[in-house]
């Protein structure tokens, strides 16, 4: 069965371009452990994600995605994967491709590739609050989703929520806020519902 569990995450990063989000939990160590990595950043204008690494391991960037939000900022999120097999803590460094006024990471373990990238499904959500998105994904049997949301929050951090997934964590930097959430333990699944509310 495949199983993807939180092992850490950093509201402390900002500035850039290259962010030091401090010294992470990876987890129990394996030969066969993966970590996916994930980063949402705040800017004046849309930037990059250039690399990512995750205890000296330059990731992989499995996709990035940028938008605009009703400030005329740019909301960014990346996904990353690399093999870690050693190692129970580490540095996870962030480089972006300019400045940024803010940046968040977290770090899933897992010991399973289940190419979870195969497919990248993304949604933009409204200017308003609250807003919602729903997008659907179809899940391979015994799979396993990873999701992310990242945006400002006008006049205070508000709580998030999802349907479909569980939350695994929803953290604040100073008006930005990112919620991660994942599901797995599926028998296959078509076109399941996700609804970030």
């Amino acid at each position: 069965m495949a199983s993807i569990a939180l092992t850490d995450h950093n509201e402390t990063g900002g500035a850039g371009p290259s962010v030091n989000d401090g010294t992470l939990s990876f987890g129990t160590a394996d030969p066969a452990r993966l970590m996916y990595g994930i980063a949402g950043w705040r800017a004046g204008s849309a930037v990059g994600l250039s690399s990512y690494a995750i205890g000296g391991v330059s990731a992989t960037i499995l996709d990035t995605f940028s938008a605009q939000d009703g400030a005329g900022a740019f909301n960014h999120l990346g996904f990353v994967k690399a093999a870690v097999p050693t190692g129970t803590t580490g540095n996870v460094t962030v480089t972006l491709a300019g400045t940024v006024t803010r940046c968040q990471v977290a770090l899933f373990r897992t010991l399973d590739d289940l190419s979870l990238f195969g497919t990248v499904i993304k949604a933009q959500g409204g200017e308003t609050s609250p807003s919602a998105v729903t997008l659907d994904a179809n899940t391979a049997a015994n799979g396993y989703v990873l999701a992310a949301a990242y945006a400002a929050q006008t006049g205070g951090v508000a709580a998030w929520n999802w349907s479909g997934l569980t939350e695994a964590g929803e953290w604040a930097q100073g008006a930005s806020e990112m919620s991660v959430a994942r599901r797995h333990h599926y028998a296959g699944d078509a076109a399941r519902d996700i609804r970030r509310l």
